[in-house]
């Protein structure tokens, strides 16, 4: 369809694209952990109100309990971890991600550049079957899913999301 309008298809390979994940989910979760820490009900975030007899630390833990989702919270505890010092290797972890992020961008720019794209189009998600918002938010379903699925699951938007660039989801 788009070949028909006027497009020119090209075939581009970012070869470290296969180390997304991994470097996806080392510094992605650490940088949302540092991020997150201000979501505390007091100035950013839901701000309900204390309820009678509750101190600080209680009404902190209620906020990010009651309005974090199941993958933020999931998120924001893997990055808190990555970044512990009780994490053994943590600096090199996330040093090394950044490293590969940088290579990342600069392979990714390399290839537009060298051959002359403007848009990319690659899938969202792996599988046939998209994941329905239901299945994310609520639902009977979101209890018994697994995680490594659901991290695997952001093999193709964890690209774009962690060098910086644009992106969009079309639902065809």
């Amino acid at each position: 369809m788009l070949q028909d309008r006027g497009a020119i298809i090209k075939r581009m390979q970012v070869p470290l694209m296969k180390y997304c994940l991994p470097f996806y989910f080392t510094l992605i979760p650490s940088e949302a952990a540092t991020n997150l820490q201000r979501f505390d009900g007091l100035k950013y975030g839901m701000q309900p109100d204390f309820k009678e007899g509750e101190d600080l630390n209680d009404y902190i833990v209620r906020v990010r309990s009651e309005f974090f989702g199941t993958n933020v919270k999931r998120r924001a505890m893997l990055g808190n971890f990555l970044l512990s010092s009780k994490f053994e290797k943590y600096n090199e972890k996330v040093r090394t991600a950044q490293k590969v992020r940088r290579m990342l961008i600069e392979e990714w720019n390399a290839e537009m550049i060298s051959k002359d794209i403007d848009v990319v189009i690659s899938p969202t998600t792996i599988g046939e079957e998209p994941t329905r918002i239901s299945d994310v938010v609520g639902g009977s379903k979101t209890k018994n899913r697994n995680p490594v699925f659901e991290f695997k699951m952001d093999y193709y938007s964890a690209f774009p999301n962690s060098i910086g660039i644009p992106s969009i989801t079309i639902p065809i």
